[in-house]
């Protein structure tokens, strides 16, 4: 059925954004505006609204990451599943998550994350909708990881009343303990990339998104995902309306639902119905924010993506099953055994979540075994997806991969094609006699934004998604959608890479089109999302992930 006129003109201009976006090598670069005034403050913190200080005892997490990204909660003993529903375990997720793992002191403090943002720019918000945890009152609350500290921003059931407001789907969630609001930060974003900053952080979204699901995993805590909330409902709930301007402005992406029955549900009281929320005054994060056309256009997409008015359309097949190769393509299944050589399941989910981030420099001929790949890309894109993706089949619904492979044992040197929906794989081109050292390592380091990491890597992921196909038959908010799962789809790769004790890192400054023509993609709807890279960390000391806690972090666990 195609889309009313009103709808396709969103499309078009989301199609628009998309292409004028896009970078090249001889294009302007992305480059963070001059002057100290302009440098956003990594956290934000709500000083006049009352602070709930969080338990630094928490849980451990000890199983094998990679082992539960494969068998997600059948990955845990009985022991370890359903914790309690009380702050303890709210603060082991959101420390997992979300927090702040490691300070390094000195001229220039720096904090890590559990997160791998290679510009440490983290420009997303995470809000805490508490409905049934002990200890800690019904309420809204802004999770603040400098303070390790909730801010209650607004009370009682008003903000379980406002998630569910028009979405019969949601009832459910007075049913729950909790649930976890990714929320994207626009300045924060166009601080580092201008124009592109939209794209960027849905990037950077999705990646949170699964963080959130996998640490809650590791605790034992069952969740449900959406993708898609109704705007307004949330704009309301954080009280940050359309017109809030770019140095404050948030947007809702995403919620993951705390999914065990809580043991004693919220009470509603009797004919309880939504009211106004009021707008919550937000402090600015610099001194000075950018305000000309191209800083503010990311405000306009989103709101061209979910604006009041556009259908909540779900992603079914065919759209689901979509392939970037003629099916006459040869592929085939790619064995692999399953013990990976005795990691057992890797690092547990403590040390992936607290250890070092992003490795920027990888170490050049050192290659990684097959297994390691085949297992990293199995779990990344045959994960499933999330509402309202209804993929055919426990695999990924928009993103299709390419593998750029340099140093794979038991694969070709060359660019492969991975096609989730079947788990096969098939080489497009090799390598070997198209290049000087047999490797596409100066291709890939030059599509990737001259990029050293990703020439010097073992591998390189490139997700494609069909945006021609996805937006006119699937709706506007199939762009952000297909963002978002690209994104999750690299923290999948990225949280089982660290658990086989390998680096990675993720490009959002790739030359767009040379990526589609190295692909032979120049003439199709297939459009590149996120590149990224797998190896041996070049820094020895980086390759060394110690299972032990370090320092900054032996404050906050308790192995009981």
């Amino acid at each position: 059925m195609e889309l009313p006129r009103h709808i396709l003109d969103r499309v078009e201009r989301l199609y628009s954004y998309h292409q004028r976006t896009k970078l090249s090598a001889m294009g302007a670069r992305l480059a963070p505006p001059e002057g100290a005034d302009y440098v956003p403050n990594p956290v934000r913190v709500f000083l006049n609204h009352p602070k709930v200080a969080l338990p630094t005892t928490l849980l451990d997490a000890p199983v094998g990451m990679l082992t539960l990204l494969n068998a997600g909660q059948d990955a845990l003993p009985e022991s370890l599943r359903a914790p309690p529903q009380d702050a303890k375990t709210l603060a082991s997720w959101l420390y997992y998550a979300a927090g702040e793992t490691k300070h390094a002191a000195g001229r220039h403090s720096t904090w890590n994350r559990p997160f791998p943002d290679a510009d440490a720019t983290f420009p997303f918000e995470i809000y805490v909708a508490a409905f049934a945890v002990k200890g800690i009152e019904p309420g809204l609350y802004h999770f603040c990881p400098r303070e390790f500290a909730l801010r209650r921003l607004r009370e009682g059931a008003a903000p379980l009343l406002q998630i569910k407001r028009g979405r019969p789907d949601l009832e459910f969630l007075k049913t729950l303990p909790a649930a976890i609001l990714v929320a994207a930060n626009y300045w924060k974003a166009v601080y580092r990339y201008r124009r592109r900053a939209y794209r960027a952080m849905l990037i950077h979204a999705g990646q949170m998104v699964q963080n959130v699901i996998s640490a809650g995993a590791g605790l034992g805590i069952q969740t449900v995902t959406r993708l898609r909330m109704n705007d307004s409902n949330m704009r309301e709930l954080i009280g940050c309306p359309l017109d809030e301007p770019l140095a404050t402005a948030e947007s809702v992406l995403a919620m993951v639902a705390w999914a065990d029955r809580a043991v004693a549900p919220i009470q509603i009281p009797a004919g309880a119905a939504t009211v106004p929320m009021p707008a919550i005054v937000r402090p600015q994060l610099s001194v000075k924010v950018l305000e000309d056309e191209a800083s503010t256009e990311p405000l306009f997409v989103h709101h061209d993506c979910v604006a009041p008015g556009v259908a909540v359309r779900e992603i079914h097949p065919p759209l689901t099953e979509l392939s970037p190769l003629p099916p006459q393509f040869r592929a085939a299944r790619m064995p692999f055994d399953d013990d990976l050589e005795g990691s057992q399941g890797g690092l547990p989910v403590r040390a992936v979540m607290t250890e070092r981030r992003s490795v920027l420099a990888m170490a050049k001929n050192h290659n990684i075994p097959r297994n390691a790949l085949v297992a990293i890309n199995r779990v990344a894109f045959r994960g499933g997806s999330f509402f309202p993706m209804f993929p055919d089949g426990p695999h990924v619904a928009t993103i299709r991969p390419f593998w750029i492979l340099h140093e794979v044992m038991g694969f070709d040197p060359g660019i492969w094609y991975y096609h989730p929906p079947a788990d096969t794989w098939g080489i497009l081109r090799p390598s070997a006699g198209q290049s000087r050292d047999g490797r596409f390592r100066r291709e890939a380091r030059y599509i990737a934004g001259d990029l050293d990491a990703f020439g010097d890597a073992a591998a390189v992921c490139v997700m494609t998604a069909n945006l021609h196909a996805l937006l006119t038959q699937g709706g506007p908010d199939a762009y952000r959608l297909a963002h978002l799962e690209a994104g999750i789809a690299a923290q999948r790769i990225y949280l089982a890479a660290t658990a086989l004790g390998l680096g990675t890192v993720v490009s959002q400054t790739y030359y767009d089109d040379d990526c589609r023509n190295f692909l032979a993609l120049n003439k199709t709807g297939w459009e590149v999302l996120a590149l990224v890279a797998i190896g041996r960390p070049g820094n020895p000391a980086a390759a060394q992930f110690d299972q032990q806690v370090n320092a900054t972090a032996q404050t906050y666990f308790h192995h009981g």
